[in-house]
């Protein structure tokens, strides 16, 4: 137990030498907030509205069924697997000392044009240049290895590099941005990386006034050099709940207070102004670049409503099954109406025994009281059944044919062969006579004949009759149904006295 709370505190002792020389002993507090309740400030702070809100994005994400899976898939692959870290110049390669005299050449013509080398100087190096300058770079090499993977390894508070990384890129393919914070030590170093929640950080104008900076330029593989350039910076606002805090641009070298945004000659008469306020830290933005706005936006945004009808269409489905209040089967007993009682138990049957899952198949039976006066149904064997609708009997239609041999009638078109008054009829579905039939006296019966035989005789009189009752003020309406053709034929031999 001895051994192993040495080694617990030989580890702890050695993190803490790696953590100073690292990141430093100086290091300036992080001014950025953890995301959670806000009260927006931005417009009052003057900051630039973006085109779409961020944390409407992040609730889009949260509710949609498939982006998230997506925005995750990215995470992995793109930021999921760590880094690697690979020198400028790979010294175990064929050419290692091709490249190393092209840099010192490139370096050597990089100082003649500043004025540094006197017009006429040796600008390729030697072999003895070139090996002496191979061996200074494979020790920085290995210096800076060392160096670089202990800044990842302690250049974030709470988490490791790679998992800063995966939070950078999912608010970057959430709300189109993303914001690291940059601490600095004392000598001027990055010493801290801190991730700040895109959705609470807005942008400032552009300065009016450029501001003098220094670019570092690449003049060879491996070496660098400062370029002082006039840019227009901008600053960076974030509002957590009723706080406001101000950023600075990465590389902005002015004294900005963190409290106000105001710009101060330096940071002694920043302080002078206000003991409590400080210099605002620098931030890191990072963007899908929009041509229109200095946010970034969202690639999904072009699928936006699909996003949104895609949730539309799941909340409707949800609320279908847990608030149905349509019943799948009703049973109605009618032959009264409802009482006012039975409305709030029809409310409560709905409310309670309808809903979910578990009640799905649920049958609603409605029972309807008696009324009074003439609401109220008959008695049984009175006239009207109770709790049956009024029904209508209808009567077969009765068709005006030949009676059969047995004496009763005979329809017109019944069967495939059937003959009426000597013509041969093809089987077709009768046709009812509108209103009350003619009664006619019965006729003696026909058998089988020829047209223009004798036995057409009783067709005759037939005929007669109906022309007849049409001459001796018969109502048309009585004759309704009756071929036009035999009533022609009836007129024509009743003729014109009869």
């Amino acid at each position: 137990m001895r051994d192993a709370g040495a080694a617990q505190r030989a580890h702890s002792r050695l993190q803490a030498i790696l953590k100073a020389v690292v990141v430093g002993q100086d290091v300036s507090d992080p001014a950025s907030r953890e995301a959670g309740e806000s009260t927006t400030l931005f417009s009052s702070a003057g900051a630039l509205e973006p085109p779409y809100d961020p944390a409407a994005l992040c609730l889009l994400v949260e509710h949609s069924n498939a982006l998230r899976q997506n925005l995750d898939a990215y995470a992995v692959n793109i930021d999921g697997f760590g880094h690697r870290l690979e020198p400028a110049i790979d010294f175990e390669a064929e050419d290692a000392d091709a490249r190393v005299a092209d840099a010192i050449f490139l370096e050597r013509s990089a100082a003649l044009e500043r004025g540094e080398l006197e017009d006429g100087a040796e600008l390729e190096p030697s072999d003895e240049e070139v090996a002496a300058r191979k061996r200074e770079l494979i020790h920085l090499a290995r210096v800076e290895r060392a160096r670089l993977q202990s800044f990842f390894d302690f250049c974030c508070f709470d988490h490791s590099f790679v998992d800063l990384r995966r939070r950078t890129r999912q608010d970057l393919e959430t709300t189109g941005n993303a914001y690291w914070e940059v601490l600095r030590d004392g000598r001027g170093e990055i010493a801290r990386l801190v991730y700040v929640p895109s959705h609470t950080v807005r942008l400032m104008p552009l300065d009016a006034e450029p501001v003098e900076v220094e670019d570092r330029v690449q003049v060879s593989p491996v070496a660098f050099e400062a370029v002082p350039a006039r840019r227009r910076l901008r600053r960076y606002v974030q509002v957590q709940g009723t706080d406001r805090v101000y950023f600075k641009a990465f590389g902005d070298p002015r004294s900005i207070s963190k409290r106000t945004g105001a710009v101060f000659p330096s940071v002694e008469a920043l302080r002078r102004a206000d003991q409590r306020d400080g210099p605002a830290t620098e931030i890191l933005h990072f963007a899908i670049h929009s041509p229109r706005t200095p946010y970034g936006v969202p690639r999904w945004v072009g699928a936006l409503l699909s996003v949104l009808g895609s949730r539309q269409m799941e909340e409707v489905n949800y609320l279908y099954f847990e608030n149905k209040s349509v019943p799948p089967l009703a049973l109605l007993i009618s032959g009264g109406r409802l009482s006012e009682s039975s409305v709030p138990r029809i409310e409560r049957f709905i409310e309670e025994n309808l809903k979910g899952k578990t009640n799905f198949h649920k049958i609603l039976i409605l029972e309807a009281e008696g009324g009074q006066g003439e609401n109220r149904a008959r008695a049984p064997g009175r006239g009207r059944h109770p709790g049956r609708l009024p029904a209508r009997l209808r009567g077969s239609e009765r068709l005006v044919g030949r009676r059969g041999g047995d004496g009763g009638p005979r329809p017109r078109g019944a069967g495939a062969g059937a003959r009426v008054g000597g013509e041969r009829r093809g089987s077709r579905a009768p046709r009812p006579l509108r209103g009350p039939p003619l009664r006619l006296p019965p006729q003696a019966p026909a058998g089988r004949h020829r047209r223009g035989a004798p036995a057409a005789r009783p067709r005759l009189r037939q005929g007669r009759r109906r022309a007849g009752a049409a001459h001796r003020g018969v109502p048309r309406r009585d004759l309704a149904g009756v071929p036009a053709a035999r009533l022609r034929r009836a007129r024509a031999l009743a003729g014109p006295g009869r």
